[in-house]
């Protein structure tokens, strides 16, 4: 350190950008750290916020990071894990990518989310009114700004759920609400409602496997998260305590 530092004295000039620079890389990872931990909290307050305290997902992988992990006989395992003693109530989600046009003319990119449809869904809205049925599907804001939609519109959703090079026929979907989302990135365009509204900007197919189950715990999360593995060996459940404690 005396010998670092004595260098720095004795030639300021080309230390003093490395030092510069250290900082900058320092403060940057700093900032990431502080975000991730950020969008962590965030998400857990959300899904806190809303019952859902456990999620599950196929094997040891964390939910939320791998959306192409599908958890087979889906139905099945619903039963199996709603009759748990421990739980009180789950749901399933599925993930679909699609190219949404606005009425305006204006496109963008965005996750498509179908969820079992439920007395309190995965998400807040925040504007506007929940999405029921095959027709409706709420979005977030990054979603409501890029096509400048407000709830009671309308747009077209060109779907892609089995591969990128699929070609599926434009539906329409009314816009219910605005809402917060858990699983999305910031900044991602985001739409969701029932799985019979993703069935339908699917081409009308319906699937037995889904990326995610969402699980309301009938006491304790620990305890609900703790025998799904048991019930179902393949799959992997963590509470949003855990997730958090992840940083």
């Amino acid at each position: 350190p005396g010998f670092a530092w004595g260098s720095l004295v004795r030639q300021p000039a080309p230390a003093l950008p490395v030092v510069l620079g250290v900082a900058a890389v320092g403060a940057l990872l700093f900032d990431m750290l502080l975000l991730s931990d950020g969008l962590i909290v965030s998400m857990r307050d959300l899904l806190d916020r809303t019952g859902w305290d456990v999620r599950v997902t196929v094997g040891d992988a964390p939910p939320g990071a791998n959306r192409s992990a599908e958890i087979r006989r889906a139905g099945e395992t619903l039963r199996t894990i709603r009759a748990l003693p421990s739980v009180r109530s789950a749901i399933a989600v599925r993930f679909a990518d699609a190219t949404i046009d606005g009425p305006g003319g204006a496109s963008t990119f965005a996750f498509l989310q179908g969820v079992t449809e439920s007395a309190q869904m995965p998400w807040t809205v925040t504007r506007g009114e929940e999405a029921r049925g095959a027709e409706a599907v709420v979005i977030n804001d990054a979603l409501a700004s890029a096509l400048s939609l407000q709830p009671g519109a309308t747009m077209t959703v060109r779907a892609s759920c089995t591969g990128a090079n699929e070609s599926l026929p434009p539906v329409t979907l009314r816009v219910a609400g605005i809402a917060e989302f858990p699983f999305q990135e910031t900044g991602e365009a985001t739409a969701a409602g029932s799985l019979a509204a993703l069935a339908r900007a699917c081409g009308g197919s319906t699937t037995d496997e889904v990326h995610m189950l969402l699980v309301a715990s009938a006491a304790d999360a620990g305890t609900a998260a703790a025998g799904i593995p048991r019930a179902r060996m393949d799959l992997f459940a963590m509470t949003n305590q855990d997730e958090g404690g992840r940083i």
